[in-house]
């Protein structure tokens, strides 16, 4: 199995997150159905949660990717497991299979 390249990993914060919710960066959400996907991300923030926003080209599984001293392995039925065979979070794929090369996917991972 191939590493994903261009692989961009953000930490999603409170601040960054009720600024997309309320317009902050100049964009115009206009939709109750993404509000409505923005409120358990919110929620989860404010409970602490660490929130990442994986992208990446190649593989669908983001195989081999660091993520705050963790080593992604596998990631099935919403869970990440690390190389030593750790559940260390959940994710929700939020691109599959897109862009012009068929390739380029993305997913909000919560770090248990």
């Amino acid at each position: 199995m191939t590493m994903p390249e261009a692989i961009e990993l953000r930490e999603i914060t409170l601040q960054n997150a009720r600024d997309l919710a309320s317009s902050a960066l100049g964009l115009n959400l206009g939709s109750p159905q993404l509000e409505q996907r923005l409120k358990p991300l919110l929620d989860e923030l404010q409970s602490g949660s660490r929130i990442f926003l994986l992208d990446w080209e190649g593989s669908k599984i983001p195989r081999g990717v660091n993520l705050e001293g963790h080593v992604i392995a596998w990631t099935q039925h919403s869970m990440v497991t690390s190389d030593a065979g750790e559940m260390i979070g959940t994710y929700q794929r939020t691109i599959e299979f897109g862009g012009s090369s068929g390739e380029h996917h993305q997913m909000i991972i919560y770090l248990l």
